[in-house]
């Protein structure tokens, strides 16, 4: 990833935004530039390909990601996958510190693409390789300051951001992947970034939303599309209304995490 920078030079005066004023109230949108996609590592496994991706969010941002496809050749649905606290993308195909981990994403990235689907899954800003330092577990200091740092300057939330380089994802997947079955899934906080995503971008057909989310708003403009909604008995209560015809909601016995049985039968219904 020579010459690419993952976290942004954070300066301590304000300085004047790059973005377009725009009103999608998550506030300035960045600029779209070229992605520059580059792939950076592969390796082929018995069922499935893993490579990192490395590609530009935004003039002089990139963001790095995991594919997950199958060996197989032909158009394949895809799903972007947001991640919930902790280290980032990488348990999601498996990894923590180069080992392997098993935790509450359950490697859904990988055990998507072993049933026929390609999945992008990016860091998010302040996590894995994008924090100050990467890898470090203090993501909490690093997305405060972050926070701080483009409410400031560029008169945007984290949030937002966040789902600008989701929607960036998308793009990539899109090259990957059919762009006519496109997905997302999101756990824990995740889940907000891909209802954003969602609910902007009319390539995603279906979305799973792997715990509960706050934003009643926010979720019905995502609810005309079909959405699953995981809700765990442990975690947190979701709000009430959200209803519809297109969305499903499945209580299972766990705390904040995903439930992958319901989850991959909903996207071979919707995506398949």
């Amino acid at each position: 990833m020579k010459g690419r920078n993952l976290f942004p030079r954070i300066t301590p005066s304000p300085v004047v935004s790059a973005g377009t004023p725009s009103c999608w109230a998550l506030g300035t949108r960045p600029v779209r530039v070229p992605l520059h996609l580059q792939c950076i590592e592969r390796k082929v496994f018995r069922d499935y390909v893993r490579e990192k991706v490395v590609f530009d969010v935004e003039r002089g941002l990139s963001s790095v990601a995991w594919v997950c496809r199958p060996r197989a050749k032909g158009r394949f649905p895809g799903v972007l996958c947001c991640h919930g606290a902790g280290p980032g993308k990488d348990p999601l195909v498996g990894l923590l510190d180069g080992k392997p981990c098993l935790e509450y994403h359950k490697l859904v990235a990988i055990r998507l693409a072993q049933r026929g689907y390609v999945t992008i899954t990016p860091d998010r800003r302040g996590f894995g390789e994008r924090a100050a330092v990467p890898y470090c577990m203090a993501s909490d200091g690093w997305r405060a300051e972050l926070e701080s740092f483009y409410r400031r300057t560029r008169h945007a939330s984290l949030l937002a951001l966040d789902v600008w380089d989701g929607l960036r994802a998308l793009d990539v997947l899109a090259q990957y992947a059919d762009p006519s079955r496109l997905g997302c899934l999101g756990v824990y906080d995740g889940a907000t970034v891909a209802a954003g995503v969602a609910a902007l971008d009319p390539r995603i057909k279906a979305a799973c939303l792997a715990c509960f989310i706050g934003d009643t708003k926010l979720f019905r403009r995502i609810s005309p599309r079909p959405v699953q909604l995981q809700i765990a008995k442990a975690g947190p209560t979701p709000p009430r209304g959200l209803t519809g015809s297109n969305v499903q909601r499945r209580v299972f016995d766990g705390v904040l995490e995903l439930d992958f049985p319901p989850l991959v039968t909903w996207f071979d219904r919707m995506l398949k």
